[in-house]
């Protein structure tokens, strides 16, 4: 019995020992946790934005005119959006233009047949 005693102290010795070191203990796992979950996140948001820069440029542009899903400002996207429609206007503008000439030519008859304007 003096056995099994020594023995049962020694084991609330060690209990004890381990109930002052335990909070140490998980306040080191919760910071290793925590340092892990940011180099988590910061290598989630490395790989997103190599994988927007490794898209090709018209795919961008596509993405960051067309939708609003894409990972840049807002400033870069209303400019985008700006140059765009601008261009889409003016081009649509120049096309008018240029078939109204056409059909104004060919309702005179100034271009094809034997009046061919020189």
């Amino acid at each position: 019995i003096p056995c099994i005693h020594e023995e049962l102290h020694n084991s609330l010795v060690s209990l004890q020992e381990l109930s002052h070191t335990l909070p140490q203990i998980q306040s080191h796992v919760a910071e290793i946790r925590r340092i892990y979950d940011s180099g988590r996140e910061k290598a989630k948001t490395l790989v997103t934005d190599l994988s927007w820069l490794n898209t090709e440029w018209h795919e961008r542009w596509r993405v960051i005119i067309f939708t609003n899903h894409s990972p840049v400002s807002r400033w870069w996207t209303a400019t985008m959006r700006v140059l765009f429609a601008v261009t889409f206007i003016t081009f649509g503008w120049i096309a008018w233009v240029a078939i109204a000439g056409a059909y104004t030519a060919h309702r005179q008859r100034l271009v094809w047949g034997e009046r061919l304007m020189s």
